[in-house]
Parts: structure tokens; C-alpha cells; sequence
């Protein structure tokens, strides 16, 4: 998880260059909890089947591995929660809260 963020706030570039101003630490910080909430998803399937093959090869029971769906579940919902808080901060920064909220912006 610390790579995952480090790569995503740090080291990758969302605009490449083309808009030098759209790359602030608010929107790099929305997008990786964006990101980051879709990862917690792919990872709350893992463990949701009965007869899952990754509860099979840790040698675990699925109810004794069903905590693991709930947190990743609980994880992506709150990343989810706090990826559309700060675009709501950066369109605030931006000027466009209240700006027509259901148009995107070119």
C-alpha cells in the first residue's frame, strides 16, 4: 500500500505536462483516493466466494476470512467518501463548486 501511494501521489503524472496547472497536490490527492478506492474493490472479491481459490491456497475457512471483504469493503467505501470530498475542495480552489455541479468541464 505504501508503494501504491507513494507511485500514485508522488511519482506519476496526471496531465503529463500538457496542463501545468491542473497537476496541485488536492487534485493528485483526490485522484489517488480514487485509485486507491478502486483497489480496495478488486480486493474485497478475493475472499467473497464460498470456494474461493485464495482461501484454499492460505488454508483458510471462508468464515474465517470473510473480515477480510468486510475491511477491503469498508476500506474502498471511506476512500471513495474522501476522493469526492477533495475534488469537492479542488473545485472549490477551482471556482466551479456551485458552477453548474452536474456538467463536467471541458
Amino acid at each position: 500500500l505504501v508503494l501504491w501511494l507513494t507511485y500514485w501521489l508522488h511519482d506519476h503524472n496526471f496531465h503529463s505536462g500538457t496542463k501545468p496547472g491542473l497537476n496541485t497536490l488536492t487534485e493528485r490527492v483526490a485522484r489517488t483516493f480514487g485509485l486507491t478506492a478502486s483497489l480496495f474493490l478488486a480486493l474485497a472479491l478475493l475472499p467473497a466466494s464460498k470456494k474461493s481459490l485464495w482461501l484454499s491456497a492460505l488454508g483458510i475457512s471462508w468464515e474465517r476470512g470473510i473480515w477480510v471483504h468486510r475491511a477491503m469493503g469498508f476500506a474502498s467505501i471511506v476512500c471513495m467518501a474522501l476522493h469526492v470530498l477533495t475534488f469537492w475542495i479542488r473545485y472549490a480552489q477551482l471556482g466551479t463548486l456551485g458552477d453548474k455541479p452536474l456538467i463536467m468541464a471541458r
